[in-house]
Parts: C-alpha cells; structure tokens; sequence
C-alpha cells in the first residue's frame, strides 16, 4: 500500500497500524513533522496476507488536521527475472 501523509499546517503528528483480523495491530509506525508543510510524509508498505487494514492516527489537537491518502501499490515484474539459475553457469577450464 502508498501512504502519503500531508498537512497545511505547522506541525503534524500521526500513528499507521498495520492490522490483521479485528484490533490485532501487526506493525506500528510513529510519525512526528515540525514542519509538516514542507515535508510530507510518504511510504509504501507491504501488507503480508490476508485480511489487513491500515488504521492512520492524528496524535495532534484537532486545530492541526492533516490529509491521508492510502492506495494499493503494485510491482508489475517480467516472470523471466524470477527464474533460477541451476547450476551456477560458471566456466569450464
């Protein structure tokens, strides 16, 4: 998942859970900003499984809101970069 974190305010504080099943927090990040503003906060995440859900915080006072944005993520890969390679391939003498 892409998470963005973005304020017009002075400062910004938040929490993301990764959860899985009902309240069963997996991972937590803690963000602090003191200058949310010009430094939003970006991050993709990995969501092993099934069932998951991503619950975003504000740990701030009400008279500093900040915008979430949380939307799926995709690696689009050739099969051929996942192939093994058997045998080492290395030089005969």
């Amino acid at each position: 998942m892409q998470i963005l974190l973005k304020t017009d305010e002075r400062n910004m504080k938040a929490k993301i859970e990764l959860t899985q099943g009902p309240n069963e927090v997996k991972q937590i990040i803690e963000i602090y900003a003191s200058v949310g503003y010009k430094n939003p906060f970006y991050l993709v995440m990995q969501t092993p499984g099934a069932n998951n859900a991503i619950r975003v915080i504000n740990q701030n006072t009400v008279e500093f809101p900040f915008d979430a944005y949380v939307v799926p993520y995709e690696v689009v890969a050739s099969e051929a970069s996942f192939e093994p390679v058997v045998g080492g391939g290395g030089l005969k003498a």
